[in-house]
């Protein structure tokens, strides 16, 4: 009995004091072969995809159906290796492991802010690798790449846009309060341009949709800043592609869609700041050729964005028809109570300023038809209601007559609205 304790001991001893040893290369098979069977057999467990049949059943019927269930037998295994690819697959491409950490010298400070200024992208990525990353350290890095002009930041490949999104997704901090609510200037309205140059949408149309909204709001930000990020999104997407009307337009038309099933003040919210750009750029570029049909469903749209003052802007954009100009309903709308008249006062500075530019189209037009009674309608209404028009024609048509200005050029669009006080000023009654 002793002797037996004795060996026990004894054995236990050697092990401690001589390691065991390594396993031969067929210990090693026979090791791995156990382990991926118990994966393989976990995996299927977890995922079935057809009934579990008998082991007895299989094996004593293997030949009689063989090519019977081979299909059914091929389509089960390559389900949980699909399963267990795609599972490998979102981890090995999780922005953690896609960069190594580099080294850090004596001063990681210093180290790290030499490293941002030399590539911005780089050090970014290494942030992440370290799990160090975070939304100011991304905004850091947009920063950077838009005052730098290195060879790192204008490569086309390095696509850093793309990568900071994906990073926003892949760590949930597009989910979280902090994204939504970091100042537009910092971080959105960098992002989302190198996005559209990119050609890397996806993520600009998730932050605009109505799921994310609802995601969204579960983490914090009240309604009104969840609509006032998604509006600020939506007009620097359209204001990217203003280059090409038609291609903004279709993308604002197809923006809008899902709000037309929520309330209108939501659509509202969330599609009027781009739909005031498209408005402007518009009235900007009278010249600027649109297709018609697109030009009109744009012009239908209005009523869904622009609340009280749809009406407005529909009167505006009917001067500027790409096929038959109207100032027909921009005259009603100045002549009716409940128009142009009842909206001046409580109108904000660039809805005043938009009621000045339909006078002043609806003058023009009038008098290049000949339509005199009706510019000066329009003239009486001016200056009931904006005597500074007035005052400030009298000013430009003074200032022609005297001696050159030392001031500097005024830019086109001040030429063109004194041109238009000067038709104005030709109207007054002598």
């Amino acid at each position: 009995m002793q002797s037996a304790v004795t060996r026990r001991a004894f054995h236990y001893l050697a092990s401690k004091i001589h390691p065991q040893l390594p396993l031969s290369p067929r210990e090693s098979q026979q090791l791995l072969t156990l382990l991926t069977n118990s994966f393989r057999a976990h995996l299927d467990r977890e995922h079935p995809v057809a009934p579990p049949e008998s082991g007895q059943k299989e094996h004593g019927q293997r030949q009689s159906r063989k090519n019977t269930h081979h299909s059914a037998l091929s389509a089960r295994h390559d389900s949980s290796q699909a399963s267990a690819v795609k599972h490998i697959d979102a981890i090995l491409t999780n922005p953690l492991f896609a960069t190594p950490p580099r080294r850090r010298g004596s001063d990681p400070s210093k180290a790290d802010a030499q490293g941002a200024l030399r590539d911005p992208l780089g050090w970014f990525l290494d942030q992440v690798a370290i799990g160090a990353a975070d939304i100011p350290k991304a905004a850091v890095c947009l920063d950077i790449l838009e005052r730098s002009s290195t060879e790192t930041s204008q490569t086309p490949s390095a696509r850093p846009g793309t990568r900071i999104a994906e990073w926003l997704w892949s760590s949930g901090l597009e989910d979280s309060k902090t994204f939504v609510e970091y100042p537009f200037y910092q971080l959105i309205d960098k992002l989302v341009p190198l996005l559209v140059a990119e050609g890397e949408e996806t993520a600009v149309w998730r932050w605009i949709s109505a799921k994310y909204a609802q995601q969204i709001q579960g983490h914090g930000p009240s309604v009104a800043q969840v609509l006032a990020f998604q509006g600020h999104v939506l007009k620097l997407m359209i204001s990217c592609k203003m280059h090409d009307i038609e291609l903004a337009i279709a993308t604002f038309q197809q923006a809008m869609k899902p709000s037309l099933t929520a309330s209108h003040a939501t659509c509202s919210r969330r599609c009027q700041p781009a739909g005031a750009i498209l408005v402007d750029h518009i009235l900007a570029h009278p010249q600027q050729p649109v297709p018609t049909e697109v030009y009109e469903a744009f012009q239908v749209s209005v009523k869904n964005w622009a609340g009280s003052y749809a009406r407005l802007i529909q009167s505006l954009l009917w001067l500027h028809h790409p096929n038959k100009p109207s100032a027909g309903p921009g005259l009603n709308f100045l002549n009716d109570p409940e128009g142009a008249s009842k909206r001046i006062y409580q109108a904000k500075p660039r809805r005043r300023h938009y009621i000045i530019q339909l006078c002043l189209g609806v003058a023009k037009q009038m008098l290049e038809q000949k339509s005199f009674k009706n510019a000066q309608i329009v003239l009486e209404f001016a200056k009931n209601n904006f005597p500074e028009l007035v005052s400030e024609t009298e000013d430009s048509v003074e200032g022609t007559h005297g001696s050159a200005s030392s001031e500097s050029k005024p830019s086109w669009k001040q030429q063109r609205e004194q041109e238009n006080l000067q038709l104005l000023d030709s109207l007054l009654p002598g």
